[in-house]
């Protein structure tokens, strides 16, 4: 009898092992399919159908091979998105991380993406009242932003550039105002000013 059920067993092992050593992937044409409708319901605002879509959209994502990091990072994104969108902070700012992590691994500190990242953990703190995290991740993202601006020759990414550093420094005087940081508030002025003065 012990030796049936041993058998049963083995016979067990053998039958699931192969289904679990299988990981199962697919192709980043299916996971641009489901992007385009995530995306699509986040232009309409559309927020909780949104979330459902992201969501399923960040399911086919882990499914794709290691090597498709950007849409990895994109499909956290957007699924961050509409939660933050919907004043779901916490969750927002869980999932911002594991964009931010993983742009880590192949963005350098002269890439844009890799401040809207920064930014994003800025938003996600700033909903959650943590505002000198917020401050930290707003001032990460002007550097790299300004990083990028300084990089490129291109002038309609200069401009591009140019408008993502004054957003973190509309949202870094907001929080300096809200501190009543006079100095603060006075230092970022004119950085804006300055910011305004320079040619794209």
């Amino acid at each position: 009898m012990k030796s049936k059920c041993s058998a049963i067993a083995l016979l067990s092992l053998l039958l699931i092992t192969p289904v679990a050593a299988q990981k199962k992937t697919v192709s980043p044409e299916t996971y641009a399919a489901a992007e385009k409708k995530c995306v699509a319901l986040i232009e309409k605002d559309s927020w909780k159908s949104a979330e459902t879509s992201c969501r399923t959209a960040l399911a086919v994502a882990g499914q794709l091979t290691n090597e498709h990091k950007p849409e990895k990072m994109r499909a956290y994104d957007n699924y961050a998105f509409t939660l933050f969108s919907q004043s779901k902070f916490k969750a927002a700012l869980v999932n911002f991380t594991k964009a931010f992590e993983i742009g880590k691994t192949f963005l350098t500190e002269t890439d844009a993406a890799l401040g809207q990242a920064y930014f994003n953990l800025g938003r996600a703190n700033h909903g959650l009242s943590n505002l000198e995290k917020a401050v930290e991740n707003y001032q990460k993202a002007e550097q790299i932003f300004r990083a990028a601006y300084e990089k490129t020759t291109d002038s309609e990414l200069k401009a591009k550039h140019k408008a993502s550093i004054r957003k973190t420094l509309v949202l870094q005087r907001y929080i300096a105002a809200f501190l009543k940081d006079e100095i603060k508030i006075q230092e970022i002025e004119k950085k804006m000013a300055d910011l305004e003065k320079q040619e794209d």
